[in-house]
């Protein structure tokens, strides 16, 4: 059987998860299982515990799609400006082309 821990200890690992920590995390700092950190979270919070694990959970999951939005847009911008990039590179070796073949006429 394992050790016994205080009830403020216990209080403060409870806080700590509500706030945002990750369970796996404070269970390894404090030396206890992940299943005993749930445990005092459904005995201390009842149906609300869901709800905070569910909230850190989909908070974490916010992050991360907010991320790779980001990424997306930035991809998106650079593949914006390479295409109107190319799109001058083209016509300036057209108009290069052409002048060259007589078919417009250099204006200076």
């Amino acid at each position: 059987m394992g050790r016994r821990v205080s009830k403020e200890i216990r209080e403060e690992i409870v806080r700590k998860v509500q706030s945002g920590e990750k369970v796996a995390d404070l269970a390894e700092q404090y030396a206890v299982s992940t299943k005993t950190l749930y445990s005092w979270l459904r005995k201390d919070s009842g149906e609300g515990v869901v709800s905070v694990l569910e909230y850190n959970k989909l908070k974490r999951e916010n992050g991360e799609l907010k991320r790779l939005i980001g990424e997306l847009t930035l991809t998106m911008h650079l593949q914006k400006k390479s295409k109107w990039f190319v799109a001058q590179i083209i016509s300036v070796l057209l108009l290069t082309r052409w002048q060259s073949i007589g078919r417009i006429s250099t204006v200076n």
